[in-house]
């Protein structure tokens, strides 16, 4: 491997910016100021060091001037309603200005970012489902060739499967032309454009084979099929590398564990062993505690290759400087964004990507539960939520921790830390409960009023949660107690252990764990 090949794979992105190219929408984005102010103006003087544009819009609609595919906007598609016509409309006056002017987005961003020191990545989503709902394909190959597709449009209403409903119109990769369509877009990007390099993003939509629709692992033609896929990309990306003189890098982003990757037909092991990627990133739900951070860093440095991980949308500041800090604390080199906006949530992106700044920053951590959204359940780690209590039976959570509380405590730089647990049909004035924190049993809890902490992003109470809620707090360390309180909080996994006593409030119904926070401030 060449220097500047080892260099370009491993330079500093302490955050890098995923972009799913919603400012081509802004009426004001025909021009290069209007574009640049509707998102990547934005972006200068923050820790963003890697632009990564998703060069796919809704469903397999392009942001670029493709020979190989649909230009987002340029033809109307059969049967669109008003309002996405119009949208369209917005889309490809943008587009077309550029190409006028002898440029397109992608050349635009590449030349903009290089210009500013960003690196710059096309994004490429390799399976996409918004056309499910629609009334027509939003792209002519489909029209075409409707037999491409994992499933019918007659799902959407006659089944009864939600992931019939939703993904029957993914392209099903078994077929040879939809994996030769795939690769000329990538090649079509990397011999045209001067990109760094190309984000195969799995992730979005996590279906690739007809089996992960009915929840059962694909075969092993499809792992196979899919490794080829890698092996195939792999030799063309290097073919370009050497004919331009400048290293091209491959990172896909993948599922959130080993054992889900193969069953949805990815071989990551296979592909590190076979040099096939330079970087990897992991993870794509809201299930930000419950992927195998450290597990997956080990993996992917001992084949030399930095680990970034997902941070998923926004859940309010300090709850994202909570994951930011765990991912550090796991070894991550750096952390991915997905699903940002501008200027919204520019204090986000000045502030995450830095462990030591971050270090003694408020902090609220919340275990999350499983990913209970149709399809992206496939992709995701189960959540380290509900736990289910039983009367006399000792049951234990898992809470995870970036910050160092007690080096903290040690220089009187901590100032409280208070665990809060929100139980399913549970009395505090009648019902027992022993709680123990890495075998420091806690007493004394405050009741507090409920909070679903994604309530903000859902809209509706806590998904999947049955029952009224009852929410306790006890103060774990404080500064300022009469008598000083050693942190029982460590850097890493903690246990949080639980023993359900009598119940005299008479409440029969099932008591579960279903929210387990930890809120962290320092002085």
């Amino acid at each position: 491997m060449s220097i500047a090949r080892k260099e370009a794979i491993h330079r500093r992105r302490r955050i890098i910016l995923n972009d799913d190219a919603y400012e081509l929408q802004d009426p004001n984005a025909h021009s290069e100021a209007g574009f640049l102010d509707a998102c990547f103006g934005h972006i200068l003087d923050t820790q963003i060091d890697s632009i990564w544009w998703s060069f796919i819009m809704n469903s397999d609609r392009l942001g670029y001037n493709t020979k190989v595919g649909d230009v987002a906007g340029k033809i109307p598609v059969p049967g669109s309603p008003k309002k996405d016509l119009e949208s369209w409309a917005t889309v490809w006056n943008n587009i077309s200005s550029f190409i006028e002017r002898g440029t397109d987005p992608l050349k635009f961003i590449c030349d903009w970012g290089h210009g500013v020191g960003r690196e710059v990545f096309a994004s490429f989503r390799m399976n996409m489902v918004q056309d499910s709902w629609r009334p027509n394909f939003n792209t002519q190959w489909k029209r075409d060739h409707p037999e491409y597709c994992l499933g019918e449009r007659g799902m959407l209403t006659n089944s009864d499967n939600p992931d019939e409903q939703l993904c029957w119109s993914a392209l099903d990769w078994e077929h040879q032309a939809v994996r030769d369509q795939r690769f000329a877009l990538i090649d079509e990007i990397c011999s045209g454009y001067d990109v760094d390099g190309m984000e195969l993003d799995f992730w979005r939509w996590p279906v690739f084979f007809k089996p992960t629709m009915y929840h059962e692992p694909v075969e092993q033609k499809h792992i196979d099929m899919m490794t080829d896929f890698m092996r195939k990309t792999r030799n063309r990306m290097m073919e370009i590398d050497a004919e331009r003189d400048r290293p091209l890098i491959l990172a896909p982003r993948v599922f959130d564990t080993l054992e889900i990757n193969r069953r949805m037909g990815l071989d990551v092991e296979t592909w590190l062993e076979e040099g096939l990627l330079d970087i990897l990133v992991v993870g794509g739900s809201y299930n930000h505690f419950s992927f195998p951070v450290s597990d997956w860093v080990e993996l992917a440095h001992k084949h030399d290759v930095p680990l970034y991980a997902c941070l998923y949308g926004r859940n309010g500041l300090e709850h994202d400087l909570a994951v930011a800090s765990h991912y550090w604390s796991c070894g991550a080199d750096g952390i991915y964004t997905f699903n940002l906006r501008f200027p919204r949530d520019l204090e986000f992106i000045h502030e995450l990507g830095d462990a030591e700044t971050i270090s003694h920053k408020p902090k609220r951590y919340v275990m999350n539960h499983s990913n209970t959204g149709t399809c992206l359940q496939n992709g995701a780690a189960p959540g380290l939520l509900p736990v289910r209590l039983e009367e006399g039976r000792p049951t234990t959570a898992r809470l995870l921790v970036g910050d160092d509380t007690t080096q903290a405590a040690d220089e009187d730089s901590l100032s409280e830390l208070n665990l809060r647990l929100s139980l399913t049909n549970f009395d505090p004035s009648q019902d027992e409960l022993a709680v123990t924190l890495n075998g420091h049993h806690l007493k004394n809890p405050l009741t507090v009023q409920s909070e679903d902490p994604f309530a903000h992003r859902r809209g509706r109470e806590w998904q999947g949660i049955e029952g009224s809620i009852c929410s306790l707090q006890f103060k774990v360390f404080t500064l300022y107690a009469d008598i000083r309180m050693e942190p029982t909080v460590t850097k890493g996994e903690n246990r949080v252990g639980l023993t359900l006593g009598a119940r005299a409030s008479g409440l029969t119904e099932p008591v579960d764990l279903v929210g387990l926070e930890l809120f962290i401030r320092y002085q």
